[in-house]
């Protein structure tokens, strides 16, 4: 067997949110993700996204996200990831209770053909009435395409909060801590910060 193993993770993005008409929006965002213990760029991924509110409780999306990810060989290599996804959201009180299920093709220089990964979330948030919202989740991964000695499934533990600096400046520091179910067993202990600006050119 192998050996397990535990890294340590920065994951930053920074982004554009605009409301284009009412209820759909259009969404640019660039992270960049440090392995190693932090100590090498990992991934460059700009993304591309749409969302729509069909209901005040449910909410379609779907995005497109070119990958340039370090290899084996230390060099960084090419791939793109396709990603739909349907959300829904209640309130009880003042806690917001929220489910999303997403479906994502994924391409790799390192893979034969393409990957498919289904992820379903749970996430509970607080409105506290301030411009700050605490929240939790849990996200199960699995991969059916997966073939025997591949990851076929992994979980994902996040806490974290928002800030809502201004009605168009927002910014999110989460801590993922993400475990593979099976193969190797290894573990990611990730730090996420996130920052996004918001408008609308809807009247």
């Amino acid at each position: 067997f192998a050996d397990v193993t535990t890294d340590q993770q920065l994951w930053v993005g920074a982004g554009v949110k605009a409301e284009v008409i009412k209820e759909l929006d259009v969404e640019f965002t660039q992270h960049v993700r440090w392995a190693e213990n932090m100590s090498t760029i990992d991934s460059i991924m700009p993304e591309l996204g749409l969302s729509y509110g069909l209901m005040p409780w449910l909410a379609l999306a779907a995005s497109y996200r070119a990958n340039s990810k370090r290899g084996d060989d230390d060099a960084m290599q090419p791939g793109y990831r396709l990603a739909s996804s349907a959300a829904l959201e209640t309130d009880v009180g003042p806690i917001e209770l929220g489910y999303r299920f997403q479906w994502q093709k994924k391409s790799a220089a390192d893979q034969v053909g393409l990957s498919t990964r289904l992820r379903n979330r749970a996430q509970f948030s607080l409105d506290t009435d301030t411009f700050v919202k605490p929240l939790v989740s849990y996200e199960m991964f699995s991969d059916p395409s997966a073939e025997d000695g591949e990851i076929k499934q992994k979980s994902r533990l996040t806490a974290g909060v928002g800030f809502k600096i201004t009605k168009a400046h927002r910014l999110k520091l989460k801590y993922h801590h993400q475990l593979e179910l099976d193969g190797d067993g290894d573990m990611e202990r990730i730090v996420v910060l996130g920052y996004r600006y918001g408008f609308s050119v809807v009247d």
